[in-house]
């Protein structure tokens, strides 16, 4: 097939074969290919451009979401795989990871801390949140085992921000403990918490 080329919007360019409009794609990734207006093209070196044209736009995709805040791995996989085909989420994984873009182990650490600082969770609260954004269980222990979390200190400092006039009325009291259950702490460390503070 004849290519030739033209401009098109955003840097990129219109790609033709024998005079057909067949994909655009970024003009950076055509030229890596050396192909110039007039060679002589087959579709399987077609097929692999384009293919490398999307691995690309996916992992600039992977940069842009990571600029915001961390991902885990898992997490940010789930939101290329929205736009994006496994082959070209699996090389932006990779490359970001390669970078220095993705660390399952320093991802838990802060939002570990974060929840602990910032929420006051439970270490079970904690534990579930970090599962549910795809951090590997041996990774979740190891953090839960590192980090510092007053468990009694943290439901005082639930209770003082949200429920401090609910001491003395069942219905609120009641309110209270489901509202710390929710935040993954036990009944018996619950009890203990409002215990030393009358």
């Amino acid at each position: 097939m004849k290519i030739t080329t033209e401009q098109g919007k955003g840097g990129r360019l219109n790609i033709f074969a024998d005079g057909e409009f067949i994909f655009s794609i970024e003009s950076v990734v055509w030229y890596d290919y050396h192909i110039f207006d007039g060679d002589e093209v087959d579709e399987d070196t077609l097929d692999e451009i384009k293919s490398e044209s999307v691995r690309r736009r996916c992992l600039n995709s992977a940069l842009n979401i990571l600029t915001g805040r961390a991902h885990s791995r898992r997490e940010l996989s789930d939101k290329l795989r929205r736009k994006y085909d496994a082959d070209a989420c699996e090389y932006a994984l990779n490359k970001a990871e390669d970078m220095g873009f993705i660390d399952d182990y320093d991802f838990a650490i802060s939002y570990a801390k974060e929840l602990n600082e910032n929420k006051f969770f439970s270490p079970c609260r904690i534990k579930n949140e970090l599962f549910a954004k795809g951090v590997d269980r041996n990774i979740i222990t190891q953090v839960l085992d590192e980090i510092e979390i007053d468990i009694i200190g943290n439901i005082k400092k639930v209770i003082e921000r949200k429920y401090l006039d609910c001491a003395d009325d069942e219905k609120s009291m009641r309110r209270m403990i489901a509202g710390l259950q929710r935040l993954g702490y036990s009944y018996s460390d619950i009890k203990e918490a409002i215990g030393s503070e009358r």
